[in-house]
């Protein structure tokens, strides 16, 4: 037995051969990564983005409704003079923590 190895008939030092089974090793580990990374955006993404869609558009519209609430609770007073208005943005900013502000649309929207 000697230093070297043969393989088909062609005489291969330990070191090639180690090297040829390490990029095997990494060409299969990068296909199957992609692999697996097309199977997490695909299957459970639609489905995700769905779901957040749903409860999303569910939370905006009882946002809507509680601010209509409190703009129709005193209906002569503006906006920015409408006390229970102000609190419910500041303690929903607060709940969120992030920076909450009512925006007045004139005219039709586009």
């Amino acid at each position: 037995m000697g230093s070297r190895l043969h393989v088909h008939g062609y005489t291969m030092k330990p070191g090639r051969l180690y090297l040829k089974i390490f990029l095997s090793f990494l060409a299969i580990l990068f296909i199957t990564e992609i692999f697996i990374f097309a199977l997490f955006v695909m299957i459970p993404g639609k489905d995700f983005r769905a779901q957040f869609e749903h409860y999303t558009k569910g939370k905006v519209l009882i946002v809507k409704e509680i601010v209509e609430d409190k703009i129709r609770s005193a209906p002569t007073t503006e906006l920015s003079n409408n006390e229970p208005l102000r609190e419910f943005i500041s303690d929903f900013g607060e709940i969120l923590g992030a920076k909450v502000w009512l925006q007045t649309v004139m005219g039709p929207c586009l």
